[in-house]
């Protein structure tokens, strides 16, 4: 699954369903596109099929960042190392964003902030252990349309040879930064790795 389909990109550049001409150069680029994106945004907007662990430094002794992890429903948090690993009570952690809401959109869980006097192990040795379902729910709406605009830049890149094309005005330098496709990622962009 890509992060736009093959209609809605034939639907923006206004080719008919029927018109396959084009469709296995779409299908490759919006492979790529999702490629794009995930290195602007640092993260990655696809679920992942079943809940799995993954293992994470604190970076204080109350907050926890973690990778993106589709809801805290059945999440379970652990603490320790390969010797052993002990589960940290639901009343002891609380999962960011609040109701999984940021910027009025479902969002996923970033990371976890320690309540009630609960401190994240900070030796080298101890790790957050955290087993939930990765990944986004759902991609967010303007993912999917910089991707739509990702897909058609791509494919009119030919009509543009040296960044260059020629209208009714002559000739035009074609931004190397699409200003609405940054516009439209940037708010999802992550600090550091990817998540």
């Amino acid at each position: 699954m890509t992060y736009a389909d093959l209609s809605e990109v034939k639907d923006s550049l206004q080719l008919k369903e029927t018109d396959t001409q084009y469709d296995a150069a779409i299908t490759r680029i919006l492979t790529s596109i999702d490629t794009e994106i995930n290195n602007h945004c640092h993260r990655t907007f696809t679920l992942a099929e079943s809940a799995s662990a993954r293992k994470f430094p604190a970076q204080t002794a109350t907050c926890v960042f973690i990778d993106d992890v589709s809801t805290a429903d059945g999440l379970v948090v652990e603490v320790g190392n390969s010797g052993g690993w002990t589960t940290v009570d639901e009343d002891e952690y609380e999962c960011n964003p609040i109701n999984g809401i940021l910027n009025g959109e479902p969002w996923p869980v970033t990371n976890l902030i320690a309540l009630g006097g609960r401190v994240w192990p900070s030796r080298a040795l101890y790790r957050v252990r955290v087993t939930g379902l990765w990944g986004w729910p759902a991609v967010p709406g303007p993912v999917k349309e910089a991707a739509v605009l990702l897909a058609v830049r791509t494919l009119k890149r030919p009509d543009a040879p040296f960044g260059v094309t020629f209208g009714d005005l002559g000739s035009i330098q074609v931004q190397l930064r699409d200003p609405d496709i940054t516009t439209k990622l940037d708010p999802y962009q992550r600090a550091g790795g990817f998540g």
